[in-house]
């Protein structure tokens, strides 16, 4: 039988790596408007060959050259973070041998508009997620709500600081997102909105979990409250206000709903 013959063009297509959009996104959005790729691979540390051969699909980057893409020098636009550019590329979101941050990008590995800047403001942060921790599980028990903390894998990406399973309830699952500002945002406006978009970006709508931001800073509340049950998002998802000082959550509003003007599935917690 005679071999069908393939052209070189036509090799040269069958064997070129598929072109990854979602990396291909990201890097758009990192790059910013107001910076050429030349500029943002030079500000990474990177080549431009190397940049464009990524944007490209050419070839997947390895972990350290997805650090540099985010590092403090690179300065991300768009809140970008290591991780999505983990999940993009298929790594997943661990951090993994020679991937350990140093102080000056650690910012860029750190949720999104979690203002920390050093070591101090890291042990801040991680303090404040313990007190709304327990804030959370206080003001459940206060509602006489049974529920019972569900252990997440490391392997399961599952973006949230506390993760309960809901008893007789609405919901079966209900996912608290601790945001931490470290002093009061000087564009509330702009800090809500980044938010809210890194936060949806990675929320897969399921009818039976409910997502909550839980956040301390009065005046992005107050930004993010402008959106009650108008977020074009499918999911039942709410913004919570943590008043440290008078150790309490304060206030709660839901932006969005997984069947639209059906709010019979929607619980409080304060």
């Amino acid at each position: 039988m005679a071999k069908s013959k393939v052209s070189c063009a036509e090799a040269e297509k069958e064997i070129k790596p598929k072109r990854n959009k979602e990396l291909e996104y990201i890097i758009i959005r990192a790059r910013g408007s107001d910076r050429s790729f030349a500029a943002y691979a030079r500000d990474a540390g990177v080549s431009s060959a190397s940049l464009t051969r990524i944007i490209k699909g050419d070839y997947t980057p390895k972990p350290s050259v997805l650090k540099k893409l985010v590092s403090g020098r690179a300065a991300p636009r768009g809140g970008v973070t290591y991780e999505e550019l983990m999940e993009a590329c298929g790594y997943g979101s661990e951090l993994k041998g020679d991937d350990i941050i140093d102080e000056d990008e650690l910012q860029s590995f750190l949720q999104p508009n979690r203002p920390i800047v050093d070591s101090g403001r890291l042990r801040e942060y991680k303090l404040y997620e313990k007190e709304a921790v327990s804030q959370v599980y206080t003001s459940l028990v206060e509602r006489g709500m049974l529920f019972k903390k569900v252990d997440i894998p490391e392997f399961i990406n599952i973006r949230a600081d506390l993760v309960v399973e809901m008893i007789d309830q609405p919901i079966t699952e209900w996912r608290f997102d601790m945001k931490y500002c470290a002093s009061s945002a000087r564009n509330a406006i702009m800090v809500a909105d980044n938010m809210l978009t890194q936060t949806l970006l990675r929320c897969r709508p399921d009818r039976n979990t409910k997502l909550s931001l839980v956040i301390n800073d009065k005046n992005v509340f107050e930004a993010i409250r402008k959106y009650e049950h108008g977020i074009a998002y499918r999911g039942e998802f709410s913004v919570i206000l943590f008043e440290r000082e008078k150790e309490r959550l304060s206030e709660e509003v839901y932006l969005s709903n997984y069947y639209e003007e059906d709010r019979s599935r929607e619980i409080y917690i304060v």
